[in-house]
């Protein structure tokens, strides 16, 4: 059935694309979403942020249209071929599927509870936590106006003003400045309850925390699913009495990323259990968005729809052997993980080895636009000191640093300080890395007349041999976007590269493991990006030119195949067209020689 396009269908597809708060919050499911989304996009079109989203957005649609191109010429070969590839990717996820018991648990509106626990006159109001800025919490009453977090604090007014336009009253948000200290105290006395039941525990926030209550279970796997339920409605009862009245919601499933599309399942104050195995897990998030899992972000989501029509994880698993054609290994092995309900993360790994979780620690801050030093380098000690502060407490040694800037027009640049090997752990040691990067990009701005709005201090590349024990920071696999799909390029590239790993960079990985040494086998033209291609120097262009068409010679053995420089036979086109595909050169050869063309060569290989 076809949907009608309206023009404010249009404003708030456009909106959720756009913006983080356009997306839906827990308990926000029967609201009008399309109007609301038609209104913040009326507010927000002629500003910066906008313009500037809306050309990341023109960059997706690209993306979409070629990925849509590319999906239409795949003859029935080339996919069955993908299809083959997808089903032994699975078998080899499927092994790894986990059946411990996690649990994520997460405070229900946790900066305003904690302000409503505080005054109860503001219980039946709306009420947001933060300022005309920004929104940190919205409690649940404003969220029936379509206020949240991440919203900027005047665009939430205009709702609460504007209800009558979307069946709600007109009402007044009432702003609470936010109190940290108060949330710091809650969250710590619920961490004390949290270690109970798993020592280890992970919290990446104040109101979140994950749990593996496996050993609390006695350490049985196949333990009984009420008992874990028990656990944790326990769990959630002992923080709610000890923290005076805060809810908290749960998700349990036999991983973290399941529980954690769980917890939001049936908020605020409730909890939801993943069901065990591989057929009641798609079960459970065959109709669910794909936006609900950690690592699908607003350019991600917006690329599975327009290019393959997939909003659903039952749709991403369906339609895996097309996308496996259009992104690269590592965003289709996510994917994949992501349809099939399999977790990347290794909790309960971690503890016994004593690998550091994170891939980074930092923090950033938004600000009113300036461009006056002594401010700007006055917020970067800030920064510093804080980041310090939580790289001592989970006792981690990064080697590198980076300083992340947002101008007012909302260009967002981050550079790399230079690091010398040793770690970059105190805040005196990052400010001398990252000042001078600072100043350089204030005298840059102020000859442009430009301001900035935002900084950031993160911090990465930890050294190997330190423990993590406070396990505080992002977690695997949760970074908003993977921007390196497959379609527009095949590597990254860095002018201080020497050739050689440049060349690299842009070839598919090979599929034989690091002990072992695979056959030279020479690159094939759909192994190499075209566009990046065109932009390389031109003798590294000759050399992957060399390299494409010239392997080496070698004495030839009984029953191999040799390349011959003349007019190519049709096993020679066959075994060309296998190898393009991705069959292992082997069996590709024995293919092309057994069968009588290429469709019974394809046939031989899948069957």
């Amino acid at each position: 059935m076809t949907t009608t396009s309206t023009p404010q269908k249009d404003a708030s597809a456009l909106a959720t694309s756009l913006f983080a708060h356009a997306a839906e919050k827990g308990g926000q499911g029967d609201i009008d979403r399309e109007k609301i989304n038609a209104i913040v996009m009326s507010l927000t079109k002629e500003s910066k942020f906008t313009k500037e989203k809306l050309a990341h957005h023109s960059e997706a649609e690209k993306w979409a249209a070629e990925a849509r191109r590319k999906v239409a010429t795949l003859d029935a070969a080339q996919r069955s071929v993908a299809a083959h590839h997808v089903r032994q990717n699975e078998a080899r996820l499927e092994a790894s599927r986990s059946s411990r018991w996690c649990a994520v648990i997460d405070f229900d509106m946790f900066f305003a509870a904690v302000e409503i626990r505080d005054r109860p006159e503001l219980r039946e109001k709306p009420v947001a936590v933060g300022g005309l800025g920004m929104i940190s919490t919205a409690n649940y009453v404003a969220r029936r106006w379509g206020v949240r977090s991440a919203m900027p604090g005047w665009i939430g007014q205009q709702l609460c003003r504007r209800g009558p336009e979307f069946g709600m009253p007109r009402s007044e948000l009432v702003f609470v400045r936010p109190d940290f200290a108060k949330y710091e105290k809650a969250a710590a006395t619920a961490r004390d309850i949290f270690a109970e039941y798993d020592p280890d525990f992970r919290s990446y926030s104040l109101d979140e925390a994950y749990l593996d209550l496996t050993s609390h279970l006695g350490g049985a796997e196949d333990a009984d699913p009420e008992r874990a339920r028990s656990a944790l409605s326990e769990i959630r009862s002992r923080v709610r009495d000890a923290t005076g009245g805060l809810t908290l919601s749960g998700g349990l499933g036999p991983n973290f990323r399941l529980a954690k599309i769980a917890a939001d399942v049936n908020k605020p104050d409730g909890q939801c259990s993943v069901p065990r195995g591989r057929e009641a897990v798609l079960a459970f998030l065959r109709d669910r968005p794909c936006r609900k899992v950690s690592g699908v972000g607003r350019v991600l989501e917006h690329k599975l729809k327009a290019g393959f029509g997939v909003e659903t994880f039952g749709q991403l698993l369906e339609t895996m052997p097309l996308v496996w054609h259009c992104f690269t290994p590592k965003t289709r092995d996510f994917l994949h993980r992501v349809a099939l309900g399999v977790d990347d993360d290794n909790h309960h790994q971690d503890r016994e080895s004593g690998a550091a979780a994170p891939k980074g620690v930092g923090n950033e801050r938004t600000f009113e636009p300036t461009n006056d030093r002594e401010a700007l380098t006055a917020k970067l000690r800030d920064l510093c000191e804080l980041v310090a502060g939580r790289l001592r407490e989970a006792s981690l040694r990064p080697l590198k640093c980076s300083l992340k800037l947002k101008r007012d027009d909302f260009k967002v640049t981050t550079r790399t300080a230079q690091s010398d090997g040793r770690p970059v752990d105190t805040a005196d040691i990052l400010e001398a890395k990252l000042r001078p990067l600072l100043e350089d990009d204030i005298a840059v701005a102020k000859g442009a007349a430009q301001r900035f709005r935002l900084i950031g201090v993160r911090t990465f590349d930890f050294a190997p041999e330190v423990v993590e024990r406070g396990g505080r920071g992002r977690r695997r696999g949760d970074e908003e976007d993977d921007d390196d799909e497959g379609l527009r390029r095949g590597g990254a590239t860095n002018d201080n590269k020497k050739r050689q790993p440049q060349i690299d960079a842009f070839f598919r990985t090979s599929s034989s493991s690091p002990a072992e040494k695979p056959a030279w086998r020479p690159p094939l033209p759909s192994q190499v990006d075209a566009d990046v291609l065109d932009e390389l120097p031109a003798d590294i262009r000759h050399e992957l030119g060399e390299q494409m068409g010239r392997p080496p010679r070698k004495k030839q053995q009984p029953g191999s195949r040799s390349w011959r420089r003349g007019s190519p036979t049709a096993q020679d086109d066959t075994f060309a067209r296998l190898l393009e595909m991705g069959f292992d050169q082997t069996r590709a050869a024995g293919a092309a020689a057994r069968a009588p063309d290429f469709p019974a060569a394809v046939d031989l290989l899948l069957h």
